[in-house]
């Protein structure tokens, strides 16, 4: 097999040991028939190692859910250096000319794979009451995890989320909420809400998406208040004063 061969494996319903086991063993049979063809690009065969871990560390990367948040940490931590120093091999391998489209693609797979990575876990609560929701008030935690909540005072439909957190302890600030109207979801990767506004500043619509997707004209409700254990965003406005210039807008609720 040549370098055109080469390619990457994505995986968005998690691995489990069976398929795990199949994979792994259809890409040694795929380095070893690199490496027994006397007609293979020297630089392809060397790149098959660092290509082997960089499949292995994908496949991975799509099974962390289970595991407790620092656990998670750690192995994030782990496979982040890998891909680094796999990075670092396949570089000194090509010594800048271009790469097989297959090991690009790979290295972007494994890239893709440590951006989802850090909602590995994710518990998100959707609004599901019986009319729109004025979302209270709350204190919030020290930062732990990557957290996101709607702003104190967001006027939210049912159906929409209001909160997520992944690689962290429940928020205590959930007390406040009113979980038992809400459903509990595990999407993989959170979500955000924009707010869309007419010419005039009417309310017309909110449009959820994936926090990965690139970002659509509009007001992001969620405010992401912890990424990765560090501080991020905060809230900016009192909730009822929130409240009311969303009603002023045309926002029900």
């Amino acid at each position: 097999m040549r370098s055109e061969r080469l390619s990457h494996h994505e995986n968005a319903n998690g691995p489990d040991a069976v398929v795990w086991a199949a994979l792994l063993g259809r890409w040694l049979q795929h380095v070893q028939a690199l490496r027994s063809d006397p007609g293979s690009d020297p630089r392809v065969v060397a790149s098959s190692a660092p290509w082997l871990d960089i499949q292995a560390i994908t496949f991975a990367l799509a099974d962390l859910d289970g595991l407790s948040p620092s656990e998670i940490a750690h192995a994030r931590a782990q496979a982040s250096w890998r891909v680094r120093e796999r990075s670092k091999e396949l570089g000194a391998i090509w010594s800048g000319e271009p790469m097989p489209a297959g090991l690009v693609d790979a290295m972007h797979a494994v890239e893709v794979a440590l951006e989802r990575s850090q909602f590995a876990g994710v518990v998100e609560l959707v609004w599901d009451g019986d009319g729109w929701l004025e979302v209270p008030m709350v204190e919030l935690d020290a930062p732990q995890g990557t957290v996101g909540i709607a702003h104190p005072g967001t006027l939210l439909a049912p159906g929409t989320p209001l909160a997520w957190w992944a690689q962290s302890e429940p928020p205590s600030w959930l007390e406040i909420l009113p979980i038992d109207q809400c459903q509990r979801t595990h999407p993989g990767v959170p979500h955000q809400v924009y707010r869309q506004l007419s010419d005039k500043g009417r309310y017309e619509s909110d449009h959820v998406q994936s926090v990965l997707d690139e970002p659509v004209p509009g007001m992001p409700l969620i405010v992401p208040v912890s990424e990765e254990g560090q501080p991020a965003g905060h809230f900016l406005m009192d909730a009822k004063d929130w409240a009311q210039r969303q009603r002023d807008a045309g926002v029900p609720g």
